[in-house]
């Protein structure tokens, strides 16, 4: 009888399929939410306006609102009915709609459309161009008393309702009527975009780390989004561009998880969450911490984990996805209650050596080594972590984001190895001189200009460099001596046949650099004027000058 509901359900759904993308277009999802049971809550004729934030943008959009769980607490029968859905770009961070973008959306032509438990239905496309990164607002009208509402419960994002019996308020752009603040998302489970057919999507499917529990709310920062802000910003305008977050608190690779609003098992929810989005091409799995820290540690089983990941893998690879698998970050001492032992890390670290040796996926990702401490490898590094010691703040969110590398670049091969290699140049100003300039025998009633060349040469590392030269000497600054004696004319030096400057006690410059160098050779020439009635003393004329390559910016 279940596989008889669900199937009637789908060919309800598709009575009012959209219509095909234009050619040399496809659709793509650009954004979506996993689908949760457990809101023990009916939402009786009001007006849900929930904000979005979009990764790929595109010419069209349609929207995708799901009744998957109208029946997990049974009233009457279970459908949902939709009045009114428009759908706009967000005013700044109000419940504010920008009016010339306010766009009503249609279901098989007509306004409103009813979804039967355990189903969901397809917008037709809707003429409203959408830019990367935008956010969206989304208005949805539910007349009546709805079934058990299908939500998705840790947002991260605020959005807003009217009040029960508020009435339809979705095609108005104003905030009137909008007086509660909801912190999750309602039917709404995925948006998609009309684009290049050369455009995919990635789906990252995960737990409470890749729903972004903990990083700032209403600024976007899960890693899901730092990773579409970046792919969208390296100028590719092919290859996996849209990323659709996935992410359920608690969520486990074969059990089901009473918290958090409902936790279907990630291998329970690859055909809703996974392969029902448009232009998926790739998948991450980031899952099975929770199997792990969850449970008593005598009933963790690190088989039951890796089998569980072994067939997401072959679910996605039959369904022609590439598949990476993360590995599993760092939870020493984590704050929640009875989740850390050493005993469960052990079994982590068992699960992360089969992730990093097994021949079942395309790549890896690794969130352990992006995230893990390299004092202290158990623990996550103390500039990554939230506090609770299992979550990570902003700064562990764009660590997790910078891990995933082979989809900036198209060409590249996806098991290519998702590593950094690099290496560290050091802080380094280095100045090497010839052999020291000699000027000649001074010969005395000889007026002349004694000439004498000298070999500098620079090696720096900083971003900007100059070479000078000063005489330190109290004595005469800037004039050769002999004992008491000092030569009438100042000292000068030109660089690289350049035009000539006296030496003297502040620096004279000799050359600059605007960026690093190394081993430059600057040829100098130090001239010394004599005149022909000029007394000369019997000895060496001679300074000990100071060459300087100095910088503002190491």
């Amino acid at each position: 009888m279940r596989f008889l509901k669900y199937a009637a359900a789908a060919l309800a759904a598709a009575a009012v399929m959209p219509a095909p993308a234009s050619a040399g277009t496809h659709w793509v999802t650009t954004w979506g939410a996993s689908t949760q049971p457990d809101s023990r809550r009916t939402l009786t004729e009001l007006t849900i306006r929930q904000v979005v934030h979009i990764s790929v943008g595109g010419e069209r959009v349609r929207l995708r609102i799901s009744n998957a769980f109208g029946g997990y607490a049974p009233t009457g029968d279970n459908a949902l009915r939709v009045g009114s859905v428009y759908v706009g770009r967000q005013v700044g961070t109000t419940a504010g709609v920008v009016p010339e973008t306010q766009t009503r959306v249609t279901f098989g032509g007509r306004p409103g459309v009813r979804v039967a438990a355990g189903s969901d239905v397809v917008s037709d496309p809707i003429p409203l161009a959408v830019a990367d990164g935008e956010n969206l607002a989304v208005s949805i009208y539910v007349p009546g008393t709805t079934p058990n509402a299908s939500y998705h419960s840790g947002a991260r994002q605020r959005s807003y309702m009217t009040p029960a019996n508020g009435g339809d308020r979705s095609a108005q752009a104003d905030a009137t009527g909008f007086t509660s603040i909801t912190n999750s998302w309602w039917f709404l489970d995925a948006v998609s975009v009309e684009t290049s057919d050369q455009v995919g999507a990635v789906v990252a499917l995960g737990d409470s780390i890749t729903e972004g529990a903990n990083s700032t709310a209403n600024t976007n920062r899960r890693w899901p989004d730092l990773l579409a802000a970046r792919l969208n910003a390296v100028g590719n305008r092919v290859g996996v561009r849209g990323v659709v977050n996935e992410g359920i608190s608690g969520n486990a690779v074969t059990k089901d998880f009473n918290c958090c609003g409902g936790n279907p098992s990630g291998l329970s929810r690859l055909d809703r969450d996974v392969l029902s989005h448009d232009g998926v091409t790739a998948v991450i799995v980031a899952l099975g911490i929770n199997d792990i820290g969850n449970y008593p540690n005598e009933t963790v089983d690190v088989a039951d984990i890796t089998d569980g990941l072994r067939q997401i893998a072959d679910r996605l690879h039959r369904a022609d996805k590439q598949v990476l698998m993360a590995t599993l970050t760092p939870f020493a001492v984590a704050t929640l209650p009875g989740y850390y032992s050493l005993e469960k890390d052990a079994k982590r670290m068992a699960v992360n050596a089969f992730i990093r040796n097994a021949p079942y996926w395309d790549g890896i990702v690794d969130f352990e080594r992006a995230l893990a401490d390299p004092a202290d490898p158990l623990r996550m590094l103390p500039a990554y972590d939230s506090g609770d010691h299992l979550h990570p703040n902003d700064a562990g969110m764009q660590a997790l984001a910078d891990a995933v590398t082979w989809l900036d670049d198209p060409s590249l091969p996806i098991d290519a190895p998702a590593t950094t290699v690099g290496g560290t140049v050091p802080a380094t100003l280095a100045l090497t001189l010839g052999p020291a300039p000699s000027l000649g025998a001074l010969i005395p009633g000889v007026a002349n200009e004694y000439r004498a060349p000298l070999t500098a040469t620079a090696t720096s590392t900083a971003a900007d460099a100059r070479l000078t030269v000063h005489d330190p000497s109290p004595v005469a600054p800037g004039r050769l001596v002999n004992g008491a004696f000092a030569l009438a004319a100042p000292l000068r030096v030109a660089a690289e046949n350049g035009p000539s400057a006296p030496v003297g006690a502040a620096p004279t410059t000799l050359a600059t650099y605007a960026g690093p160098v190394t081993a430059d050779p600057v040829e100098l020439t130090f001239t010394q004027a004599v005149g022909a009635t000029e007394p000369l003393r019997t000895g060496t004329y001679a300074k000990a000058l100071v060459m300087t390559l100095s910088t503002t910016s190491p």
